[in-house]
Parts: structure tokens; sequence; C-alpha cells
């Protein structure tokens, strides 16, 4: 039965992190904010990366229930701390979602100039979407402490930090200066 909270929490995480702010965009802009294309670039084969990446996530929770795979620790302090950064997540990411506006993209837009945030949350992280997501596999993996899991938080913090990389040289092509002196003041936070 805890895998359904599991499955649910991530429902609501990929709702938050993708449905709502891409159909806000779209609704504000007729923009479609989703970037990814299926060329043979480095930016396109993270978004394939990425969409495997939400698959094993739910693949993994359903795995857990079915064949009970053994965890490396199993205990009461984990599975709460677990659940508290998941949740917390949740709510970090959906303000990061609502301070970004119609800034969002789902990969670089080469077509639209967007405006910098760097304000609200931005101004402590320029990466807070990325760090909710990789805080929620962080607590995934502390509630279902299983070998999958652990791949999963690895290969997601692996993708978050090419993706990051990506778009600073991007922001940095358009904005120039001003994204470097942003970079100067705001760290990455949580990543490599």
């Amino acid at each position: 039965m805890e895998f359904i909270l599991v499955l649910t929490f991530f429902i609501i995480f990929f709702c938050t992190a993708f449905v709502v702010p891409t159909l806000r965009v779209y609704k504000l802009n007729k923009v479609n904010p989703i970037t990814f294309q299926s060329s043979d670039s480095a930016h396109d084969l993270i978004g394939k990366y990425m969409k495997l990446l939400m698959i094993l996530v739910f693949i993994s929770a359903l795995s857990y229930e079915f064949f009970k795979f053994t965890e490396f620790f199993n205990n009461s302090e984990a599975y709460i701390c677990g659940w508290f950064l998941m949740i917390s997540s949740l709510i970090f990411m959906s303000v990061a979602q609502m301070q970004m506006k119609d800034s969002w993209r789902i990969g670089i837009d080469e077509k639209q100039v967007t405006v910098l945030r760097t304000d609200g949350i931005f101004g402590f992280t320029r990466n807070p979407i990325f760090a909710a997501t990789i805080v929620a596999l962080t607590g995934n993996f502390l509630v279902y402490s299983t070998v999958l899991n652990l791949i999963l938080l690895i290969f997601g913090i692996v993708l978050v930090s090419i993706q990051i990389r990506l778009e600073e040289e991007h922001l940095y092509k358009i904005h120039k200066e001003k994204y470097l002196d942003y970079k100067n003041k705001v760290k990455r936070r949580l990543f490599i």
C-alpha cells in the first residue's frame, strides 16, 4: 500500500514540475515550452534520459511492492526524513515554478529570449527546480532504500548536472554580463 503513496507523490510532482507549467506558459504566450526534439544533440539526449528517469521512478515504486527488494536500511528515521524531503521538494518546486513565470522551459529554447530570473528562490540557488528534483529523488531513496533507487538518484544527479551546464552556457550567450554577475552572486547549490 505504501507504494501507492509514493506513486501518488510522483504523479503530483510530475504535474507540478511539468504539466501545470507547460499549460501555463502555453496559455500566456502561445509558446510550447518543451524544447527537446529528436536530434542527436547532447541537449536532446539528456531530454530522452530525463524521460527514462521519470519512467524508472514509477517502475521503482511498483517493483518494490511486487518484488519486495531488499533495502539498505529500513528504519523510521530514514522513512520520516525521506517523506519530509519529498514533501519539501514539492513545495520548493511549486514556489520556483510560480516565480519562474513565463520564462519556464523544459530544456533550452533557442528560438525565444526569456527573462533571467534572479529574485525570490532564484536569489538563493540558480537551479531551484533541479535542486527540488534531486531532493525528491533523495527522499525517495530514504523511503525505499533499494539499489534501484540509489541508481536512480545517481543517474538523476548526473543528468541534472549536465543539463545545468548546458543551460548555463545558453544563459551566458543570451544575457552576457548580467548572467555572469548573477552567477558570481548566486551558487548552484546541491550540485557538482
